[in-house]
């Protein structure tokens, strides 16, 4: 970079809400108002700006025993996919695909898992993200 060269500093607010807040891993997964229509979309009503511990804390109460985290990062890692879509192709974020992406890799995870979670993955699957 030369000193004469202008350059342009890049944004640090949220790419998938119009709050103009900072863009924040905490922020982007758990409190922005696309991760809470996801999360509010399989999940109970939760609480914003507490910490990545409690919320992971309170959300694995609503998952089934013994897949608790795998849906939540799964979950989490659709959120950042959304946020790319959004960044890299102008694919604006929708519910409906973050849903449809979180099911597809849960399908996946079922070749993966004990025996004995299968039919129990599968159960919420057909509850929560028919």
């Amino acid at each position: 970079i030369h000193l004469d060269t202008p350059t342009t500093i890049p944004s640090y607010v949220c790419s998938l809400c119009d709050l103009d807040t900072e863009e924040t891993s905490n922020h982007l997964i758990w409190d922005s108002p696309f991760s809470l229509g996801c999360w509010g979309s399989i999940t109970m009503e939760r609480a914003r700006g507490i910490s990545i511990y409690d919320e992971v804390s309170n959300i694995k109460e609503a998952f089934p025993k013994g897949l608790e985290m795998e849906i939540i990062i799964l979950g989490a890692w659709n959120i950042w996919l959304q946020r790319n879509d959004y960044i890299f192709h102008r694919q604006s974020p929708m519910i409906s695909n973050w849903r449809r992406r979180l099911k597809k890799d849960l399908m996946l995870l079922q070749h993966r898992i004990k025996d004995r979670y299968r039919g129990i993955l599968q159960d919420w699957i057909n509850t929560f993200l028919i």
